[in-house]
């Protein structure tokens, strides 16, 4: 859609875990399975929807994603073992 844009790419294992965070402190973790790839004009994947004022501020596969406040804190997004 207009005004969307692409975080990052990095290769992932069909059986991976995705963490995602947006700037408003929310944050996602699943299995790379859930996540519907779309086709057609669409094309890519929708993992997470947030309003257009909040961005998605990054993203780690099978690894702690670390994420660090306006005041300099920081904070780890991490999976859950299996």
């Amino acid at each position: 859609m207009h005004g969307d844009e692409i975080v990052g790419v990095r290769p992932a294992p069909d059986d991976g875990i995705l963490v995602v965070a947006t700037a408003d402190s929310h944050a996602l973790v699943c299995d790379l399975g859930e996540v519907n790839v779309l086709a057609n004009p669409g094309r890519g994947v929708t993992v997470i929807k947030t309003p257009d004022d909040v961005p998605v501020v990054g993203f780690a596969v099978n690894e702690a994603l670390t994420l660090e406040s306006d005041k300099g804190k920081t904070e780890e997004v991490r999976p859950l073992k299996k």
